[in-house]
C-alpha cells in the first residue's frame, strides 16, 4: 500500500496520542468513584475513626458519584493542588533546601517521604489547605478533610522521570494516579493542574535537564 508521507504521519500520531488523553480522562471519575464507593469502615485504623465522623463516612459512600465528579474536575482549583504554588513556599523551602540535587529522583530518595509527612503535619495539615482551595465551595469543608484523613490524596510526580521537588508534585486523588502515568497524558496532566502551574512545573523541567 501507500506509504503516507510525513504530514500524514503526524497527524495520524496526534490523533492517537488525543483519543488516549481522552479515554484516560474519561475513565477518571468511575476510578474515583469505584474506590469511594469500596471505602470500608473496618478497613480503617482507629485514629482514622477519631478523624472522620461515621456521618460523613457513609456520606461519602453513598454520594460517591457526585464526589467523583468534582474531584476528576478541579478545573481552575486544579492550580491550587500543585506544590510549587506560591502559596505553600515557604512551607516546601525547608524540605527543598535538604534535597538540592536535580538529577534523577532516586537519587534524593526521602523527598517524597518527607513531603508527605509535611504534608499531614500539624493542625491545619497541608495537604487539607490545598484540597479545600482546590475545592471549597464545590464540596463541604467536612467531606473534603475527611477525604484528606481518609488518605485518599497522595503526592505524584508531574514528570516522573525527573528528580522530587515540590515543583514537580501536584496532589491528587490516589487512585486516579494510574490515569496519568504515559507520557501521552501530559496533556491531561496539564489540564488537570492549569496553565500556571504547567508552566512552573516546565520551568522547573527546563531547568533540571539543561546543561
Amino acid at each position: 500500500g501507500r506509504v503516507p508521507d510525513h504530514e500524514e504521519k503526524m497527524r495520524r500520531l496526534r490523533e492517537a496520542a488525543k483519543q488516549h488523553v481522552e479515554q484516560r480522562e474519561a475513565g477518571i471519575k468511575p476510578t474515583i468513584a469505584r474506590r469511594l464507593e469500596k471505602l470500608s469502615w473496618d478497613g480503617f485504623s482507629r485514629k482514622v475513626h477519631d478523624a472522620v465522623p461515621r456521618r460523613v463516612f457513609d456520606e461519602i459512600r453513598r454520594d460517591a458519584d457526585e464526589i467523583a465528579e468534582v474531584l476528576a474536575n478541579p478545573g481552575p482549583g486544579g492550580e491550587s493542588l500543585y506544590m510549587g504554588h506560591n502559596d505553600y513556599k515557604d512551607e516546601l523551602d525547608e524540605s527543598r533546601a535538604e534535597f538540592t540535587s536535580l538529577t534523577h529522583r532516586g537519587w534524593t530518595g526521602g523527598m517524597l517521604g518527607k513531603l508527605r509527612k509535611t504534608g499531614m503535619a500539624g493542625d491545619d495539615p497541608l495537604y487539607k489547605r490545598m484540597v479545600r482551595k482546590a475545592f471549597e465551595g464545590r464540596l463541604r469543608v467536612e467531606i473534603l478533610d475527611a477525604l484528606v484523613d481518609l488518605r485518599l490524596f497522595q503526592t505524584d510526580h508531574l514528570n516522573a522521570e525527573l528528580t522530587d521537588d515540590p515543583l514537580n508534585f501536584v496532589l491528587m486523588f490516589a487512585s486516579a494516579n494510574a490515569m496519568f502515568g504515559r507520557a501521552t497524558c501530559r496533556a491531561l496532566k496539564e489540564r488537570f493542574v492549569g496553565p500556571v502551574a504547567w508552566a512552573g512545573a516546565r520551568a522547573f523541567v527546563v531547568e533540571a535537564t539543561s546543561r
